[in-house]
């Protein structure tokens, strides 16, 4: 079998598909690509467990008389592509394609130098869904993909259960990790599921973006353009249930219940806790805040360290005292717009805010 293949084409396509490649999997499974090849077509597939991504184009071929699976190192291929100057790669092989597909036999590959690679079994790798065979139609893909980008960094990227995903619920977008979440207004036209935020950055490389969903394996799947070729992705939800009416309930709760608002410059408040930044190593650094008249005071304190600042302020009490953490702090600065104004729950260490579209909530800490 030989195989000429353009490298730009296949390098923009892994590039696309990068965010999704995994170097811990034993099994080799989601650190590969399956490349095949039938006719004068490669279709490649990246999967990593959650998300798998499709995409086909023309090649020219050569004394093809069967179609070929090939599973190759990601990692590896990837720095071939860019590494290598040449318009065109060769791929070649010996061996008949049941070897290729078991993953018996190596493969050539021919640019600016000339590479044997070891192929992968195909064996290990799951029965994945035709993508392209899914009924898809037209949706604000903007909105979703801008939905999914703000609300990855509320994710505990640690967790293994609902904690790193985000619960769409056909007219809300949720996330919590359960000291400070975020819900969102949002008519995405989708079932209740939850799903890694980690589509999102392949996903905002797909132009003209249709949505679908498979019943069988389940998947919310996604239909679009990379440059000129038709692309394909898709998600498995995270089976473990999203506890999205609690979380509501709550939020609820804290809306009914006496609380006190605070009112300050956005830009004002982000000059100080960018000269605290130069103290705090971390992001959990507790920042003290204490209002009395009026005026806010902020103080971070670590062993020897101190940092104080005092500006203007607008609150419904006349003194107040609360801990924040700095990463929190910074999160609520980043979705608000000029003016920021958020309440503190009467009683309940928490503070949110509220515009009526995004509801943003975080863990304080009180006086004793």
């Amino acid at each position: 079998m030989k195989a000429k293949i353009s490298r730009q084409t296949l390098k923009r396509l892994l590039d696309v598909a990068k965010p999704i490649f995994s170097v811990n999997d034993i099994q080799q499974v989601t650190n590969s690509v399956m490349l095949y090849i039938k006719g004068n077509s490669l279709k490649i597939s990246v999967f990593n467990n959650e998300i798998l991504f499709e995409s086909e184009f023309p090649i020219e071929t050569i004394d093809l008389t069967e179609d070929y699976t090939v599973v190759l190192d990601a990692r590896i291929l990837i720095n071939i592509l860019s590494t290598n100057d040449v318009e065109y790669l060769m791929l070649s092989t010996e061996s008949p394609a049941t070897e290729v597909f078991e993953g018996n036999g190596m493969l050539e590959v021919r640019g600016d130098s000339l590479y044997s690679l070891p192929v992968r079994s195909a064996l290990s790798y799951p029965q994945l869904p035709n993508l392209s065979k899914v009924v898809y139609k037209d949706f604000n893909a903007k909105e979703f993909i801008d939905t999914l980008s703000l609300c990855t960094k509320f994710t505990d990227k640690e967790a293994i259960g609902y904690e790193r995903g985000i619960c769409f619920t056909g007219k809300k977008a949720l996330v919590t990790d359960h000291r400070r979440g975020l819900a969102l207004k949002k008519d995405l036209d989708t079932e209740l599921i939850t799903l890694t935020p980690n589509i999102a950055k392949p996903l905002s490389e797909f132009e003209n973006v249709q949505i679908g969903k498979s019943d069988n394996p389940k998947m919310l799947t996604f239909k679009g353009i990379i440059g000129v070729f038709e692309s394909y992705l898709g998600v498995f939800p995270i089976m473990d249930e999203f506890p999205s009416e609690k979380v509501l309930s709550v939020i609820h709760d804290w809306v009914s219940k006496p609380s006190y608002s605070i009112e300050v410059s956005k830009e004002i408040l982000s000059r100080v806790l960018r000269r605290f930044r130069g103290f705090i190593l971390d992001n959990i650094g507790r920042i003290e805040i204490s209002i009395d008249q009026n005026l806010m005071t902020l103080s971070y304190k670590y062993n020897q360290y101190e940092s104080i600042d005092t500006i203007e302020c607008v609150c419904s009490e006349n003194s107040t005292n609360f801990g924040i953490s700095m990463r929190d702090l910074e999160d609520l600065i980043g979705i608000v717009g000029d003016k920021l104004e958020f309440r503190v729950s009467k009683g309940k260490p928490v503070l949110y805010y509220n515009n009526g579209e995004l509801f943003y909530f975080s863990g304080i800490y009180l006086d004793e």
